[in-house]
């Protein structure tokens, strides 16, 4: 009998991609549910923005509708986001209390166009 693979981790994990801004452009992002899947009602879904020493920016609230968590977000908001700062997507289900996920993490990249 061999002994079970368990993970080197507990707890839910994030998905690691990075968000890249460009210059002079609006971000927009939609989460489609997969398959037939929907958001429940009153589902949040946030972008938390930290600073590379870890310091708040802020937080862009995702709008979100049962097929959709969708954000638009102009080039004067995002253009003012440095270099090296770290975003985490979380998901916040409307359960009895409510539970909130980590769903995507990374930096911000600045790609030159």
């Amino acid at each position: 009998m061999t002994a079970p693979t368990l993970p080197s981790y507990l707890g839910a994990e994030a998905t690691v991609i990075p968000i890249l801004l460009y210059a002079g452009t609006t971000w927009t992002q939609a989460i489609i549910p997969s398959g037939t899947g929907v958001y429940p009602t009153g589902t949040t879904v946030a972008l938390i923005l930290t600073s590379p020493g870890g310091a708040a920016l802020g937080t862009w609230a995702a709008t979100v509708t049962p097929t959709a968590a969708t954000w638009s977000v102009s080039n004067t908001i995002a253009d003012a986001i440095p270099v090296n700062t770290h975003y985490l997507i979380t998901v916040t289900y409307p359960t009895g209390p409510p539970t909130t996920f980590p769903w995507f993490t990374g930096p911000i990249l600045r790609p030159r166009f």
